[in-house]
Order: structure tokens, then C-alpha cells, then sequence
């Protein structure tokens, strides 16, 4: 909801004059849609499982419950550091570094709605295990903004960089999960 009340805001106050201004304010209301969609999919959650909190209980049954973002990092040393599997996956830490890494890189160069974005997904997904990490983060768009800015910019080191091991680690975890094997 933050970084949609910031745009919104931003866009308001950007109006020139006071008809503008309360047009633009009226025109908020379209934000109310996230949080009505959430709530008719808690509704839906109740009427079929009983639990409109369904989504968040089982998640939490993977995942474990939340704490801070350094829980991820606590858990995965506690489990004992693995190439790759459940909660002492290597490589979930290093797409959690990487990931942290880059959001210096987005509030310094993204919008601040983005930033906002980013930063509050980042730490959701890191307070409580670095388990399928990279499912939650590659999700996050302004990450791929990075890639085409660089791109853009003429510094493709990176995206080819990006586009190779995304694309060879890509076919490793769809190999291991096409012969039943764990893949994140």
C-alpha cells in the first residue's frame, strides 16, 4: 500500500490548480482497490478453508514465523551451509546478498515508490528463512529494471553476466525438478 500512496500523492500534488488538485484527490479511491482485494480473498480463504488467514498460516508452516530480517542468515547457519535444499541453501544466500546488494542501487537510482516496494519485499521474505528466497525475490520488477538501465546505459558486463547464470542456474533447477528433485 505505501509505495501506491506515494504515487498517488506525488501525482496529486503535482496539479496545477485546485480543480485539478481535488480531481486527482477524488481519484485515490482506485488504491482502496489492494486492500479490498485482500480482503475478498480473505473471505474467499474462510469460506473454503475456514481460515481467512490460510495464505499467511501456510506459508509460515514452510517458512517458519517472522522476525527480523536477519533471521534468514541466523537459520541458515544454524542448519548447516548446503549447496543447495532447505534452509541452508548456499545458493538462496547468495541471491539474499546479491538482492541486498542492489537495493543500495535502486533507492539510489529508482523511483521511491520502487524503492519502497523493494525494501519492504526484501525484508518480508527474510524474516524467516532463506527457503525458496529466490522464488520471492526474482519476483521483485525493479531488479530487472537495474538490468535494462545498465543495458540502456551501455554497461552490459552485468545483464550478460546476469542472462548466463540466470539462464545456466535456470536449466540446472528445471533438470533436478523435471527428475523429481528439490528446486527451490
Amino acid at each position: 500500500m505505501l509505495p501506491l500512496v506515494w504515487e498517488w500523492w506525488a501525482w496529486r500534488s503535482d496539479a496545477e490548480d485546485d480543480v485539478t488538485r481535488r480531481a486527482r484527490t477524488w481519484s485515490g479511491a482506485w488504491v482502496l482497490l489492494v486492500p479490498a482485494s485482500m480482503t475478498a480473498y480473505m473471505f474467499f480463504c474462510r469460506t473454503v478453508f475456514g481460515d481467512p488467514m490460510a495464505l499467511l498460516h501456510r506459508q509460515e508452516r514452510w517458512r517458519g514465523g517472522l522476525s527480523g530480517p536477519w533471521s534468514a542468515f541466523v537459520r541458515w547457519w544454524e542448519a548447516g551451509p548446503t549447496a543447495h535444499g532447505t534452509h541452508g541453501s548456499t545458493v538462496e544466500l547468495i541471491v539474499a546478498l546479491v538482492s541486498i546488494a542492489m537495493l543500495a542501487v535502486i533507492i539510489r537510482r529508482l523511483r521511491p515508490s520502487y524503492s519502497l516496494y523493494t525494501v519492504a519485499a526484501v525484508l518480508l521474505a527474510l524474516g524467516s528463512t532463506l527457503w525458496s528466497y529466490s522464488r520471492l525475490a526474482l519476483t521483485l520488477f525493479p531488479f530487472f529494471m537495474l538490468i535494462g538501465i545498465a543495458w540502456a546505459e551501455g554497461r552490459r558486463f552485468l545483464p550478460t553476466v546476469y542472462a548466463f547464470v540466470g539462464g545456466s542456474l535456470g536449466a540446472l533447477l528445471m533438470a533436478l525438478f523435471a527428475n523429481w528433485w528439490w528446486a527451490g
